[in-house]
């Protein structure tokens, strides 16, 4: 039920261009409460930082939310810096899917590289896959050093790193591990041209392409787990 309660709300003027100070007044208006909300067709429970209950209202046909309650709604963070009177909203979730697209992303170049081993293997001529191999290792151990550094801030800074570290960072965990132990062997093929190295790799490299495809499944999953529509 719809209530009209008269109510006190800080207005906040809007910056002007260059302008990183805004001044703000006090004035009471009228509105109405009793607003639901809802994302995704299910209602909010939506709370302040302190967990209270906080509540939509109507003013002049426009509705205003609590923006903390509906960014977090969205998968996103925000913070209120007082001495500019400014409320951020930072994207946390869509930052989370990029840094799983890229976690993605260098399982795919690995797997490149590993297909090449693998055709140098079953030709018995490593030798075939050496400069190919010294120039993408290079690049993907670089790739491979950002990604720890970007998956050590996200896991300090972004409020949605527990979808990550629980559903898709021990499977890529698992393939970095898997594919380092290919490369191993292979280069020890390449040092002994011993046909049981030769499997050994083969075999090491198809135990990544595995850790690779059961990254991609649970991305997919993850994925459609956050689909409000039937596609």
């Amino acid at each position: 039920m719809k209530k009209r309660i008269p109510a006190v709300i800080l207005m906040f003027s809007l910056f002007l261009t260059g302008a990183f100070a805004a001044n703000t007044y006090q004035k009471s208006i009228n509105v109405e409460y009793g607003i639901n909300v809802s994302f995704n067709n299910e209602k909010l429970s939506m709370t302040d930082v302190n967990g209270k209950p906080v509540q939509a209202f109507v003013y002049q046909g426009t509705t205003y939310v609590p923006i903390r309650a509906v960014s977090n709604a969205f998968g996103a963070d925000v913070s209120y810096d007082s001495s500019n009177n400014t409320a951020y909203i930072f994207d946390d979730f869509t930052e989370i899917v990029v840094v799983a697209y890229k976690l993605n992303h260098i399982m795919f170049l690995c797997d490149s590289m590993l297909n090449i081993m693998e055709t140098a293997t079953t030709m018995s001529d490593p030798s075939l896959a050496s400069s190919s191999v010294s120039s993408a290792l290079s690049t993907i151990n670089q790739v491979l050093v950002r990604n720890a550094a970007m998956l050590k801030t996200v896991s300090s800074e972004n409020v949605n790193y527990s979808l990550l570290q629980e559903e898709l960072l021990p499977l890529y965990n698992d393939y970095v591990s898997k594919f380092n132990s290919a490369v191993s062997a292979f280069d020890s093929y390449s040092n002994s041209l011993n046909d049981y190295d030769g499997s050994d790799f083969l075999s090491k490299s198809s135990a990544a392409s595995k850790a690779q495809s059961n990254y991609q499944n649970a991305l997919d999953t993850f994925l459609s787990s956050f689909n409000w529509r039937a596609f």
